[in-house]
């Protein structure tokens, strides 16, 4: 793990100075404010699980979303201080109660792409955040626990509604619907 890691903001303007680069003929790092001499490389990728609670669930969805072969492997989990509202159809995960227990479905992440994917499926109306998931025990001790991620409500909480997420109600309509 990289310790002089630059803040936010310059890696920020690391990046519009690059872009600004890219698409002026002429423009020179002299004429950057920034320096990028000492430019920062992020760190690779590393598989990470994203927690589901919604229409992600579904493993062939999931599957076509990542563009995978095959329905991928999920595990039961939940994550904790969490609640879910409505937003139309689609469940929206909110933060609290504390102790609040949400079920749900995890797959471990194998690449940026596959993030990036999952992103743009969720749309703006959802951020990525880190979460604690945790998977039951089969033997009935303790829980294991991993950081993962998790997609909560970027959206305003007026177009929220109480309600639960039924995974095969949706599938169903989506079913009559057609592709």
């Amino acid at each position: 793990m990289t310790t002089n890691r630059p803040s936010l903001m310059h890696r920020k303007f690391m990046q519009f100075f690059a872009e600004q680069d890219d698409a002026s003929e002429g423009h020179t790092s002299s004429q950057c404010p920034v320096d990028l001499s000492d430019s920062y490389t992020p760190e690779p990728f590393q598989k990470q699980y994203c927690f589901f609670y919604g229409t992600l669930m579904d493993p062939p969805t999931l599957a076509s979303i990542l563009r995978l072969p095959e329905p991928p492997v999920m595990r039961p989990a939940k994550v904790v201080g969490y609640h879910i509202k409505l937003w139309g159809p689609y469940p929206a995960l909110l933060v609290g109660p504390p102790l609040h227990p949400v079920e749900g479905l995890a797959y471990e992440v194998q690449s940026q792409e596959q993030l990036d994917r999952l992103s743009a499926y969720e749309t703006s109306k959802y951020r990525i955040k880190a979460c604690m998931i945790k998977f039951p025990s089969e033997n009935g001790g303790e829980e294991e626990r991993v950081r993962g991620k998790v997609f909560v409500w970027n959206g305003e909480s007026e177009e929220l509604r109480e309600g639960n997420f039924s995974l095969e109600k949706w599938l169903q309509q989506r079913k009559r619907k057609g592709p």
